[in-house]
């Protein structure tokens, strides 16, 4: 929805927001302490993400938040990374007493069985256009499904071999691409 109601470059970028509160969140759910140079580059970027939604490029808290308040989809977007800050120790819990493709398989299935969901109860037309939506378009979703589902499944795996506040980071690279893409 965030991405629906702002432009891409605004709201991936907010994404970097969920590093440091993965540091938190790690720290409560599963004990685990970064390095302190790892939590200085996580804070850098968090630095460069605060520079690029100040408007007219100079940077202040308070224009910071006037910007947020301001957009529907900006808030959102904050929305979204807390919550992905919120269970991405918990993912890593998943990974760890099962296994990464598992729990890849578990989520992707869980989400996309509550969206179609949600969509079928919230919109009566949604279940007569998405059969000749699915057709007219399913080679470009197979190909972002196909995409999203190895990407999802090597994050989750990394997730069995660091920190969790290092895997998150290393996510959230994801938002550099989606403006380059998008």
């Amino acid at each position: 929805r965030a991405f629906k109601l702002a432009d891409a470059s605004l709201v991936a970028p907010l994404l970097l927001i969920t590093p440091p509160l993965v540091i938190i969140t790690g720290f409560i759910v599963l004990g685990e302490v970064p390095a302190i140079g790892g939590i200085v580059g996580i804070f850098l970027t968090v630095f460069g993400l605060m520079t690029l939604l100040s408007p007219g490029g100079s940077f202040s808290l308070s224009a910071v938040r006037n910007y947020v308040a301001s957009d529907r989809g900006v808030q959102l977007g904050l929305l979204g990374s807390f919550l992905f800050a919120f269970s991405f120790p918990y993912d890593k819990q998943t990974v760890l007493a099962s296994s990464g493709i598992f729990a890849t398989a578990m989520r992707m299935s869980s989400v996309g069985m509550l969206v179609l969901g949600l969509n079928a109860v919230l919109n009566r037309r949604f279940l007569h256009e998405v059969v000749p939506t699915v057709k007219q378009w399913r080679m470009p979703l197979l190909s972002v499904s196909a995409v999203s589902a190895v990407g999802d499944f090597l994050t989750t795996q990394a997730l069995a071999y660091s920190l969790v506040a290092y895997a998150a980071s290393m996510k959230r690279l994801w938002p550099l691409w989606t403006i380059l893409l998008a």
